[in-house]
């Protein structure tokens, strides 16, 4: 029985370079290399009953097509079609030969008539790849030598989840490499800091949304109005640019250090941010096996927020590029401390790698 194989990869895992069938471009070009090479190529029997079936259409002479509509060049056949000629011709001729593709280079009914009429084997790259592959009869989708169809193809979207999102996993390995790469690259100069101190309401004061701070939250005056805010950074947004930032969350209880990862409100200004996501912010942990809101305020002496540049997720091994600012809040001594990129960078870098 027939079977098309699809093998999940990634490129450097490939042992030499394939052959591109992506998309329309790429079958086009290896389609009329083959024919320039090879003029008794799509005549074996089933490449014959591929292009009938597919497109209608027979061959004649050396370069010829007669279809319902007409005699054409072999050439004026569809991009799908093509696709499954070379499938069927790099089999045939090049079992070995890696075949690159994705599922939009060719329609539902080319694929479907490579799974019942062929034992061939395709690659797609991991972030190319389309489940649907999997829900038509005849096609397997091999990772690591495990194979997957519709009937456990959950197990399959799992895979491809974890894979997806495995980028954007904070783990003390990730976090250290990016980090370290980060400061192989920083600037050989000197940085010397600028460093102010004001009360908390005077700096608030300075944003344009400070009064209306003021009067939205009236409890935020009366618990954090005596704190000091100690400043290194020279420049800070009145404004962010996207819907949702990534925040990463440090907080520290007695010897502990704790980590969570929490996303800004929606379309935050500066100010929004420092109080609402940050200074009266919270996060959700697991309590006696239950799902609850906590506040950093209340479970933390001590807790720094990175902002990140990115929208709601930041690729671990970005993250040093994309920090905008560190904020750290400490109830002991009734400061909040604002960092600057490069400061801030550091300082979660060393609070990250003490976490449990």
């Amino acid at each position: 029985m027939a079977q098309l194989k699809i093998v999940l990869t990634r490129y450097q895992d490939l042992d030499r370079s394939p052959i591109y069938l992506i998309d329309t471009y790429s079958v086009e070009k290896e389609f009329l290399h083959v024919l320039n090479w090879d003029k008794e190529a799509f005549r074996d029997e089933l490449s014959l009953r591929l292009m009938k079936e597919i497109d209608t259409a027979e061959r004649v002479g050396d370069y010829g097509v007669v279809t319902h509509i007409g005699e054409s060049c072999i050439s004026c056949l569809s991009t799908g079609c093509k696709l499954g000629l070379l499938v069927i011709y790099h089999q045939m001729k090049y079992p070995d030969a890696i075949l690159l593709t994705e599922m939009h280079a060719a329609g539902d009914n080319v694929w479907r008539w490579l799974a019942q009429n062929t034992d061939a084997t395709l690659y797609v790259y991991w972030d190319d790849y389309d489940w649907l592959f999997v829900l038509i009869d005849g096609i397997v989708t091999e990772i690591d030598g495990v194979q997957y169809t519709k009937e456990n193809v959950r197990e399959l979207l799992q895979l491809i989840d974890n894979h997806k999102y495995a980028p954007y996993h904070m783990s003390k390995e990730a976090e250290a490499e990016s980090y370290k790469r980060a400061t192989n690259f920083k600037d050989r100069d000197v940085c010397c800091d600028l460093k102010e101190e004001i009360s908390l309401d005077e700096f608030v004061m300075r944003f344009p949304d400070g009064q209306i701070m003021y009067e939205c939250f009236p409890d935020y005056e009366i618990e954090y109005g005596t704190y000091k805010v100690i400043n290194y950074a020279s420049y800070l947004p009145k404004e962010y640019d996207h819907r949702k930032h990534p925040i990463y969350m440090c907080g520290e209880r007695c010897e502990e250090t704790e980590y969570h990862l929490i996303r800004s409100e929606i379309y935050p200004t500066f100010l929004g941010l420092l109080i609402n996501d940050v200074i009266v912010g919270h996060f959700f942990c697991e309590k006696q096996g239950k799902r609850e809101m906590a506040y950093f305020g209340e479970d933390y002496e001590k807790w720094f927020a990175l902002v990140l540049d990115a929208e709601e997720a930041c690729r671990i091994k970005e993250y040093p590029e994309r920090a905008l600012h560190g904020i750290e809040v400490d109830r002991n001594e009734k400061t909040i401390t604002i960092y600057d990129s490069k400061k801030a960078v550091d300082k979660f870098h060393e609070l990250y790698q003490k976490t449990k």
